[in-house]
């Protein structure tokens, strides 16, 4: 074997451990809830949700681009969430961040309808974000 194969095996191996292990370590923040507001008007209704996003790790991590959606327990769609900006958070710490999602009259009748027949307000956020510039899947329950 030349020394050009085997150099190129080592490299894609160690790309592979390094994927494998950042994923490993951004599967690792925790997002916890920590409030949940509705406004806006009755065509253009809003929510307001703020995240804590703990980083337990002794490594800093680039929070960004957060696509997901807003739903019900029961899987009813309330709203698309969104958030663009790129945050540092720094190792063994936390960083609260405020998440704002915009429904449409369709999908907010639909949720009201569902909150009266079950009941109960508990909300799911779940999407994708980027961190470490690797999208990973998230769930935040409310």
């Amino acid at each position: 074997m030349t020394a050009t194969k085997i150099l190129g095996i080592v490299l894609g191996a160690g790309a592979v451990y390094w994927i494998i292990n950042k994923t490993r370590f951004s599967n690792s923040l925790v997002y916890l809830p920590t409030s949940f507001k509705v406004g806006g008007s009755i065509l253009n209704p809003e929510f307001t949700m703020g995240v804590k996003i703990v980083n337990p790790s002794n490594v800093t991590t680039t929070f960004s681009n957060l696509n997901s959606e807003l739903f019900l327990q029961n899987g009813q769609k309330v709203a698309n969430v969104f958030y663009r900006e790129k945050i540092n958070i720094p190792a063994n710490s936390d960083v609260s961040i405020v998440l704002s999602a915009n429904s449409n009259l369709f999908d907010l009748a639909n949720s009201i309808y569902q909150l009266i027949i079950s009941k109960s307000a508990k909300f799911v956020v779940r999407g994708i974000a980027s961190v470490d510039n690797i999208p990973l899947p998230f769930i935040i329950n409310y």
